[in-house]
């Protein structure tokens, strides 16, 4: 039995086929002929890197894309509830607010939300965490914030390596940090 592995399939594959079936030998080809780069469990991974390397670059649909991958694993509901306690603490000028009743919360949430947008938000505290800024979240619930606190942390462990200096193989293989923050290797795929 013999396996042939190849670095780049669309320029060596077919000299590859035909030395191989020249030489007798039968070939199977996987039919995934999806590049790395583009592959569902790679893709939130190549984000980490690029924005941890470029936090200014984040913008909401990255941001968003990186909240719902499996790295920040947030349904609809999570973020929602993410997006309205960050308008929250924004209309309290980043402070804890005293509870009050829930129809005046959600209507200056909603009022927030029309007029300043919560993405804009999101983004900041993701660019905050990155940067390894204090956390702008202390505020807020940890139910409500765990999503962007596992995304953050993430960025802040690649950014901090990346500021090292660490290239990208050497950042995506800590898997000992990324166990720490709760990513396992088997729920990114």
């Amino acid at each position: 039995q013999m396996a042939v592995l190849s670095r780049s399939a669309r320029r060596s594959l077919p000299v590859l086929r035909r030395a191989l079936l020249a030489a007798g030998v039968p070939i199977v080809v996987p039919p995934d002929g999806l590049p790395l780069a583009r592959r569902s469990a790679v893709v939130p991974l190549l984000m980490v890197l690029r924005y941890a390397a470029r936090p200014d670059d984040l913008d909401a649909d990255a941001a968003t894309a990186l909240l719902t991958s499996p790295l920040g694993s947030a349904d609809p509901l999570r973020l929602r509830r993410l997006r309205r306690g960050l308008l929250r603490l924004h209309a309290a000028g980043g402070q804890a607010r005293e509870p009050v009743e829930a129809d005046t919360v959600l209507a200056t949430a909603a009022v927030d939300e029309e007029r300043i947008g919560s993405d804009p938000l999101l983004v900041d505290a993701l660019r905050a965490a990155a940067r390894g800024q204090p956390d702008p979240l202390a505020a807020l619930p940890p139910v409500e914030t765990a999503p962007l606190r596992r995304v953050g942390a993430l960025l802040h462990v690649a950014g901090a390596a990346v500021r090292e200096g660490a290239g990208a193989d050497q950042v995506l293989g800590v898997q000992g940090n990324l166990r720490k923050l709760g990513v396992a290797g088997d729920s990114l795929e």
